[in-house]
């Protein structure tokens, strides 16, 4: 039976969710309600739960604080963050977390919660079952020889080579002869290694499995002098020794080594590896030297085409230091309009032509993907307050952990992955309906945010009397016409203001006011400042 804490500032909440989930038949034990993060954290000393539901914002101790502390401590515990924050940095922090979901409170329903909590028992019985087959399989992964070698390739990239003869008679223990032999280094990184955790759930397990897949193969290759070291869950090390004789087909026989492992890995194990070969080292030094050049490349290799084999330094690149978010509005703008026209087609080469954009300019991999969930994000925003809709999206656009993308291509198939459900979304709301004009309305109005609109123009263009649509678009959206058409350009404002250089009187004539004036007294009547003192806040904030 596992345990569950629940934890809300809202006591009617508590009280709710401890009535209508079916906590004894779905053999979990409550084991206490908080009204706040430290309550639950003290009681968390002596019981630690196995799944904590949590809200963010509470006294004293937040939910993210909390969940931060706790998985520290307990590196399996499963979060879910029930909360009535919908933003991005929210998000963005549950992600870094690795938080199962994050339920909206407005769009809760008893048996969505049911159904996660199903899940994660499944995943816990999962993880119970593999650690125990990681017990059984303790004793081949731990001998010995592996040991050695571990902490001899962490000295190695960690600790400087003071003694010589005492690093020699070290590297001798493991096989490691610079005497009779030069060696080339091989990083070997797992690609998609967050799928990879998933299915396996620990770094130890994904080790060994690998370990053993490079074993065989070396062992049918009949090339016993091939050394494996673990240097993380994640990435290999191999060593191949050459001889002066052998260095005119050295790198024929490695490249097929290194190709049958990564599809023996691809056909057994679901995942494929990268491999980053070296220079030829002849002695401890530029073995060193070497091995810190693959390490040190692994950031760039997010460009890198997944399952490749590159020799270094023959790929060299410098990250962009152009501002990628000066292209936000633009990104999120196009694939707003593809995705209200429900163009898949369009879609595709839309997000075709953005990725060929990000690999030719190289911005860095964090920029990417942070650029990216906010364009993710804010696109559901947008989409759903101008169709009034509700959508579990946010929740799955926020537990795709795009900031696990670890190429771009994984990238784009994340992105894809998300664009496309939100087009599936956007279908189903426009088959649903039965007022195609006022869909066909704010289609207009999204389309030309750039001059002045009328409700008279939208009418005539939908062949409607001006005074009948008015009451219709009331009717169907909850919102007066000119309200709504302001929303949408004070949107696109706080937009330009917020990804932009543009001025005052630019973003004004963008967005088709008669004069920059009405521009700023408009705005201020709607975000209760001024663009100047919103522009301003967003400098400090951003100083802070």
């Amino acid at each position: 039976m596992y345990k569950v804490m629940l934890v809300d500032d809202d006591f009617p909440v508590l009280e709710y969710l401890q009535k209508v989930i079916p906590w004894d038949s779905l053999n979990l034990q409550l084991i206490g309600r908080f009204d706040n993060g430290q309550k639950a954290h003290n009681k968390a000393m002596t019981e630690m739960p196995d799944i904590l539901i949590t809200d963010i914002g509470m006294p004293v101790m937040d939910g993210l604080k909390l969940i931060d502390s706790l998985t520290a401590q307990k590196d399996n515990l499963r979060s879910v963050i029930l909360s009535c924050h919908d933003e991005f940095a929210f998000a963005m922090h549950a992600i870094k977390l690795n938080v199962v979901e994050y339920i909206l409170k407005e769009t809760l329903d008893p048996q969505m919660l049911i159904e996660i909590l199903q899940k994660i028992i499944h995943n816990l019985d999962e993880d119970h079952k593999i650690k125990q087959q990681i017990q059984e399989a303790a004793s081949f992964a731990n001998d010995k020889n592996n040991r050695l070698k571990k902490e001899w390739i962490s000295s190695l990239m960690n600790n400087p080579l003071l003694d010589e003869d005492t690093w020699v008679q070290q590297a001798g223990s493991i096989g490691l002869d610079f005497q009779d032999n030069s060696y080339i280094p091989v990083l070997c990184y797992i690609n998609r290694y967050h799928d990879a955790q998933k299915r396996y759930i620990t770094d130890h397990l994904i080790s060994f499995l690998v370990q053993n897949v490079i074993e065989e193969i070396v062992a049918m290759e009949n090339n016993q002098g091939i050394l494996q070291f673990t240097y993380n869950g994640k990435e290999t090390v191999l060593l191949f020794p050459i001889q002066d004789f052998l260095k005119t087909n050295v790198y024929e026989t490695m490249n097929r080594i290194l190709e049958t492992i990564n599809t023996s890995l691809t056909m057994y194990l679901k995942f494929s590896i990268t491999v980053l070969v070296g220079q030829i080292a002849r002695n401890s030094l530029e073995l060193k030297s070497y091995m810190k050049q693959l390490l040190e490349y692994n950031e760039h290799s997010f460009y890198l085409e997944e399952g490749s084999i590159i020799k270094l330094p023959s790929v060299t690149y410098s990250f962009s230091r152009e501002d990628l978010f000066a292209k936000y509005i633009e990104a999120t703008q196009q694939f707003q309009d593809i995705i209200l026209r429900e163009n898949e087609t369009d879609l595709k080469d839309a997000l075709d032509q953005w990725i060929y954009t990000l690999g030719q300019e190289k911005y860095r991999p964090r920029v990417i993907k942070e650029w990216g969930l906010k364009i993710l994000l804010d696109l559901r925003v947008k989409i759903k307050s101008l169709l009034h809709f509700e959508t579990k999206f946010s929740e799955e656009v926020v537990h795709q952990n795009l900031l696990h993308a670890e190429t771009i291509e994984h990238f784009k198939d994340m992105m894809w992955d998300n664009l496309s459900e939100l087009l599936q979304v956007i279908h189903n709301v426009n088959a649903s309906s039965k007022r195609y004009e006022i869909i066909e309305a704010q289609r207009y109005i999204l389309h030309h945010l750039h001059q002045k609109i009328t409700l008279s123009e939208i009418a005539d263009h939908l062949n409607l009397n001006a005074a009948y649509f008015s009451r219709l678009f009331k009717k169907e959206t909850n919102e007066n016409f000119v309200d709504h058409v302001i929303r949408l350009k004070m949107e696109k404002a706080c937009e330009y203001l917020d990804h932009s250089s543009k001025n005052m009187e630019q973003i004004s004539e963008l967005l088709g006011f008669d004069s920059k004036s009405y521009f700023i007294r408009t705005f201020k009547k709607i975000t209760g400042m001024l663009p100047s003192d919103y522009k301003h806040r967003l400098r400090d904030n951003s100083a802070l």
